[in-house]
């Protein structure tokens, strides 16, 4: 079974709100409804959380189109995801998420 986490130092822990660590730590597969080949593209370069999709997005220029980098990983594969993550309101319509203050 996976584990679970947050990659912050435990005394900034305080600062980030409740909900926020727990958005930050769900699981994409299993708490959102992904389609297998998804989420199996995904976790290939280890992205299991909404914090470790988040941080790809941040290292890769906060673009979401770098996923397409990820094999067979399409611009539907795209649009499927940001329409998940808009209707749980992890991001907004212009792609940033209120989230990615707490990874910084």
């Amino acid at each position: 079974q996976q584990i679970l986490y947050i990659q912050v130092d435990i005394n900034e822990l305080d600062n980030i709100p409740d909900n926020a660590l727990y958005i930050l730590s769900l699981n994409i597969r299993e708490n959102f409804n992904i389609e297998q080949r998804m989420t199996n593209r995904s976790q290939s370069i280890d992205i299991y959380t909404v914090e470790d999709l988040l941080r790809y997005i941040c290292n890769h220029n906060g673009n979401f189109n770098s996923l397409m980098k990820i094999e067979s990983f399409g611009p539907i594969c795209l649009r499927r995801l940001k329409a998940i993550l808009l209707k749980h309101k992890i991001i907004y319509e212009s792609g940033y998420s209120y989230l990615l203050e707490y990874l910084m």
